[in-house]
């Protein structure tokens, strides 16, 4: 890790045995308020960047940021309702 990041981290997404690569990495260099995040599964991956070089570009960066986190709370709550309510039962048999 370079002394450059405030923060570093990466996270592998799958339980272990799965095959897929899918990971989080995440850092902010120190050396300025920059930071990215990227999401990656198999051959996909997209960088979500967030650079401030001033006070309204760090407020925005952290509205992008909640309504991110707001967005995949969201997400995981429609499917796991879904899950509920269709797949269940069918699943119990496999």
């Amino acid at each position: 890790m370079s002394d450059s990041y405030e923060y570093y981290r990466r996270r592998w997404l799958n339980k272990p045995g799965h095959e897929s690569t899918a990971f989080v990495y995440a850092t902010i260099d120190n050396r300025y308020l920059d930071g990215d995040i990227t999401i990656a599964d198999c051959t996909r991956q997209i960088t979500l960047s967030f650079y401030a070089n001033n006070k309204k570009a760090y407020k925005n960066n952290l509205k992008k940021l909640d309504r991110l986190i707001g967005s995949l709370v969201e997400f995981r709550e429609a499917y796991v309702k879904l899950y509920e309510e269709k797949y269940k039962e069918e699943f119990k048999q496999q």
